[in-house]
Formats: structure tokens, sequence, C-alpha cells
């Protein structure tokens, strides 16, 4: 598949303008985000009109830092602009493209269709809504005209209201209006609501400041009649399942939901605030933003976005600095200063007996957070002041004059910093098949701070594991070095040890060790001990039961499938029992059910780079698919999804054999498929 990509911050900033002074009929209309309109959101719009040019077998689209250029149909061209950013708007401009040979300079200039103008704004309008709901769901926009009198904005929909606006002291006729957008009364619900229809997204693959195109083309239905055109399109766009490659710009990166019993993991939040003050809250990880009145003096409110950083790999690897807390990030309009300090309450896990004794290093960069962001100040913070820090039993205070990103590390040299508080948990299989080992189990170690639990499930659940047991409390101590996690049955060791570094435990990563699990003795049902701690005096014993969970055939239905009735309505009634025959005897699994047993079964980092290798996979792409993924199997499990997207159905088992082959897998090929 022909991939293209583009890199926003390298594209010419804007249209020629000579090209634009050349428009002289249009239509236009805007798209006004009510104060806060990030870089990224224009960018990805500009990735979907590549695509929806693409699907149309359109001409290229012309692409601009802030300008979209696009050929509609033969005659139709569209102008979207990314407007500066103290508007927080997008300017859409529909026209008729100039015919270069035309001797009739008097008819070269026709004003554009409505239909083209209608066709223009509900692709605008269904693009948006669909990345909101997939990337920030706070984000609100307003679609509007320009009155034909005072240029001012007016909104589109209250043209289905009445016949006339008021606007000032002269009067707008709607009709007009409506017949120049290709509007009718029954479109009356769709514009006083958008109509946000939640779908199934694939994985999200990010590529840093790049915007990647898939070229790939997909087939169109053309609608018979004209009034279901819009319909057919909306489903059209409901049904697509194509990934979405997108720029690491200035939207915060939220993906669909992560879902734990069927409650969304709010990572990040949009609010208008202004001079009144306000509070920004995510309850999901108990943080909070506390912007004071007069913080913000403006007339107008100003969008504040603030979102949760659960993991920098990058920041302090002092081994006299310890991670308690996640980071946060809060980005508003560049031109924004704060008149007052504002106040982040973030929950932390260290176990202190004098909370005004440890000291609190403040790590701060610009921008949007990313692995590869570079801390512009480490801050050593006092209790008074800006910035400052005061630490309580839970949660700590801290105090900022400016909007960034930042994390707070506590020093452990003192005497009063006794423990960090941490929390493990065993992942077994779903659908657990005892009798093929090595069974696999994951043992997750994480921070003990609020929403840790609920993303390690959530990414659990992904990959079709659940909990084995409750989550228990593990206590770090400063002074007694490395973890060790062992997995036994009564006394014999089945899995492990293995260590865990102090450094690791300190980082504030979150761990997950996976186990190979192969028992003594064949049996339907086992209990498992897995003990984790720094010595034998802070051990934490894990006790629970691994049962096969696989349905078994009952003994006369085996019989039946054994014998030489023809009846098909016999066969037909014990299909069920022979697939499951079928199973235990050692039946092909679905293929991606075989990329996430490759996945999990090759943890080592020289495994890792060994099967990347052998996908094709250059080292500094295989890192990348480490560094985005929190546990390492997530990122080998990408990595094989995107391989076998070049693979075709006939062949995808070949193929993967032999990749297993080449990375010295040859163990798992033979589990897998079976080596002569």
């Amino acid at each position: 598949m022909k991939k293209r990509y583009y890199v926003p911050s390298r594209l010419t900033p804007h249209c020629s303008p000579e090209e634009i002074a050349q428009i002289k009929s249009s239509t236009d209309f805007y798209v006004d985000f009510r104060g806060f309109l990030p870089d990224g959101l224009f960018h990805r719009l500009m990735a979907r009109a590549v695509r929806w040019m693409g699907e149309r077998d359109g001409e290229p689209v012309n692409l601009y830092y802030r300008h979209i250029s696009l050929m509609v149909d033969e005659e139709h061209h569209a102008l979207i602009e990314m407007l500066p950013p103290h508007e927080a708007t997008i300017k859409v401009t529909v026209f008729q493209g100039e015919v270069a040979d035309s001797d009739d300079d008097g008819d070269i200039h026709h004003p554009p269709a409505s239909s083209a103008v209608k066709e223009v704004m509900d692709f605008v309008r269904r693009t948006l809504d669909d990345l909101i709901l997939h990337w920030s769901r706070r984000i609100e926009y307003d679609v509007c005209f320009l009155c034909p009198k005072c240029s001012k904005k007016k909104l589109l929909q209250d043209c289905f209201k009445r016949k006339s606006l008021k606007c000032g002291e002269h009067k707008i006729r709607t009709a007009p209006i409506k017949s120049k957008f290709g509007m009718s009364d029954e479109g009356v619900e769709s514009w006083n609501k958008s109509q946000v229809v939640p779908r199934r997204s694939n994985e999200l693959v990010e590529a840093s400041a790049m915007v990647q195109v898939d070229e790939e083309q997909t087939d169109t239905q053309n609608t018979e009649e004209e009034g279901k055109e819009d319909e057919g399109e909306e489903e059209k766009e409901k049904k697509e399942e194509t990934e979405d490659y997108i720029a690491r710009e200035s939207l915060p990166r939220e993906t669909v939901p992560s879902v734990v019993n069927d409650k969304p993991i709010k990572m990040e939040c949009c609010k208008r605030v202004g001079v009144e003050g306000g509070k920004l809250q995510l309850d999901s990880f108990g943080i909070e933003l506390d912007i004071p009145p007069g913080a913000i003096d403006s007339t107008a409110p100003q969008g504040i976005s603030l979102r949760v950083l659960t993991d920098t790999p990058n920041l302090s690897h002092s081994k006299a600095e310890v991670s308690v807390c996640f980071g946060v990030q809060c980005l508003a309009p560049d031109d924004l200063v704060l008149k007052l300090p504002v106040t982040y309450t973030i929950p932390h896990c260290a176990v202190i007996t004098r909370y005004s004794s440890v000291e609190a290093v403040l790590y701060t960069g610009e921008g949007e957070y990313s692995p590869d962001a570079v801390v512009k100040e480490r801050i050593m913070l006092s209790r008074s002041g800006t910035p400052s820090c005061i630490i309580t039993k839970s949660v700590l205070k801290l105090t900022m004059n400016h909007f960034s990103w930042v994390t707070i590390k506590f020093r452990i040299n003192s005497f009063f910093f006794r423990e960090k508080k941490m929390c493990c948990q065993p992942f077994k299989e779903k659908n657990l098949a005892l009798q093929k080992t090595p069974v696999i189990l994951h043992a997750h170690l994480y921070d003990d701070i609020i929403g840790n639990s609920e993303l390690v499930k959530s990414e659990e659940g992904e990959q079709e594991f659940i909990p084995a047991h409750k989550k228990l409390q593990v206590l770090i101590q400063t002074a007694e070095g490395d973890l060790k996690m062992t997995c036994y049955v009564k006394q014999t060791v089945i899995g492990g040890p293995t260590v865990v570094s102090f450094d690791k435990l300190m980082s504030g990563t979150m761990i997950c060790e996976p186990f190979e699990l192969d028992f003594p003795n064949q049996s339907d049902s086992v209990a498992v001990s897995l003990k984790v701690g720094q010595h034998e005096k802070l051990e934490v014993n894990f006790l629970f039961r691994l049962e096969d969970k696989r349905e078994k055939a009952v003994p006369q239905d085996q019989e039946q499938l054994q014998g030489t009735s023809s009846s098909q309505a016999l066969q037909s009634s014990h299909r069920g029992a022979a697939e499951t025959l079928e199973n235990i005897s050692g039946r092909q699994e679905d293929f991606d059910e075989k990329l996430k047993a490759v996945a999990q079964s090759v943890v080592k980092p020289e495994g890792i780079d060994d099967l990347g290798k052998a996908l094709g996979f250059k080292p500094e792409d295989i890192q990348r698919y480490m560094k985005n993924s929190e546990v390492s199997y997530m990122g080998t499990l990408s990595m094989l999804r995107d391989w076998s997207k070049k693979q075709t159905k006939a062949t995808e088992c070949e193929a993967l054999k032999g990749v297993l082959k080449k990375a010295n897998q040859i163990r798992l090929a033979d589990e897998l498929f079976g080596i002569s």
C-alpha cells in the first residue's frame, strides 16, 4: 500500500495572494471554534481532504500550512483557510475556477452552484464531527456566514428559524442565504445539533509531526436520487475503517477513549475561561487546575486544554529523585499572559512522615509534550512564591504563573521520605487453555495513584487478558534495592524469578513482566502463587487459580462425532462439538490470534529486535514502535499488525512461519504451525 507523507511545519505557509485575488465571485462560510482551535485539528482536516479527493478520483490537493486548495468537480474549487490564531476560525471559500483561454471577460466569474457549496460544507462538518469525537470531545464549533451589509458573523442554523434575521439596525432575508448554501427546511434537525455518530476505530498509529495519507482508492456508490446523496455519504463515512495517520501537532493526542466497565477514561478536557476564572478537572485521575478570577485578563474567554501525562520516560534519570505522580500539560493561546498564578492539584503515592522536609523538583518545557521534548527548566521548588509546591498526605499543590507541560519528582535523600506505594496485579488470558503450555501471565507493577489501575485494565482488555487476582499494594523502600517476582505451584518454581531494577521502580514507568508458566502435571485447574517484593519480609503473595476456560465436548457427543452416520441433521447438531475437538487437536486459530501469541511470547529486547528485523523493519522503526507503547508486547503487536497488512490471505501463515524461523523463534513457529 503506497503512502504519502506530509510534514505540516515544512509546508509553504500561505497560498499565493495573487491566486486568492483572482477569486471574484464566491460563497464563503466560517467555522467558528469559540476561541479554541488547535493547529493539529486543521492538519487532520488536511489529511481527510486528501483522502476525500482520492476517493472521488479528483485532482491532487494543494497543501499549505494554513490553506487547503482542492478541486471539488470540473468547475468548482474550494479554499479552506485557517485564520490567525486569535480568531480560532476556519474560512471556507467555494468558487468557480477561471477558464484560462476564455475570450469572454464578462462571463468568467459566475457564483458557485449551491450543490457544490453544500457538498463542501457537508464534508467539512462531517469530518470535524468525526475528528472531535475521537480526539477532543470538548471542542465545539458554529457554522457562520457574513452579513451582506455589515460583515458580522451570523449563525447559519438561525436561517431555519425565521424568514429574516435582525442584524443591528437592518435585516437579513434568509431565503437567499438558504438558497446560496443549498439548504432545505428538512435539514433543520441536523443543523440544530451535530450528528456525531460513534464508530469503532482501528488502532491509530502516530508519526511525529507528520501527516500520512492513504492513497488506496475506495469504491463509492452513486445514489439514484439527489435527495439521498448526503445520506449515502454519511453512511459511507460511518462504515469507513481505514486507519487515520495524523499529525502530532498542537491538538491533544487523545485516541478513542479507553473503556473500563463501559466508563470512559478522561485523559483530557477543554474549557473556555475568562476573567471570572474557573476549574478544569480530570476526575479519572483526581487532577484539577484552578484558575482564579482575574488571572485571565481578556475581553473574551480563552480556550484552555488540560491533559494528563501518564508516561514521561525522557525526564530525570537521577538516582536521587523518584517519580510519585503523573505529569500535566496545559495548552492555551500563544499570546495569553497570566495576571495571577494558577494552581494544579495532583495526587501522589509517596509515604512521608514530615511533608515540609521533602524537596520537590519541577521539570517543564514549552508547547506540547512528546518523548523527544526538551526540558527547558529544572527548578527546585519551595513552599512559597511562584513556582511553588506544597506537599500533603495524598496530593501536592503546584503553583505556576504560566501554562506549559510539567512533571514533578521528589528527592529521596531525606530521612522523612520513607516509601513509595505501588500496586501489583496479575492478568491471565481470557480464553485460557491449560493443555497448551506455556501459559502466559502478565504481572503489572505501577504507581498507586488514581487512574493507573484503570489504564492497565484497559490495555490488558484490548489484548483479551483479564485480572487473575485483585490488585495488592507493594511498598517500595528507598534503601532496599531491586524487586523480585517469582511464580510457584506449591514449592515448585514455574516462572521466573524476574528482577525489576530499583531505578525502574523509581522512574514511574508502568512495568509489565510476562511469565511463561510450564506446569509439572497437565490438569484442568491449578493454583498459582506469585510472590513479589524487595526481600522476603516485604513479599506480597498472590494466590489464584488458573482454570481451562475452553468448552469440553461431552462423551456422547464424541461418540456420535466418531461414528459413521451420514445424517445431515446429526452432523449439524454436533458441529460445535466437532469444532471443539479440532481446537484440542491443534486447529489453526485466527491469524490475528497468532500475531497476539507471537507478541506475548517474544518479550526479551534482543528477541524483539530480531523479530523486527525479520519483519523488514529498520532499528529506528522498531524503537519507535516500542516508544509509542507503554508495554513492550503492545509495541510488538502493532509492528506485527502493520507487517500483516502487506501480506495476502493465502500466504500470510507461511510468511509468518518464515519470519519466525528467520528470527530464531523455531519453537514458537513449531507450536503455531508445525515445522517438519
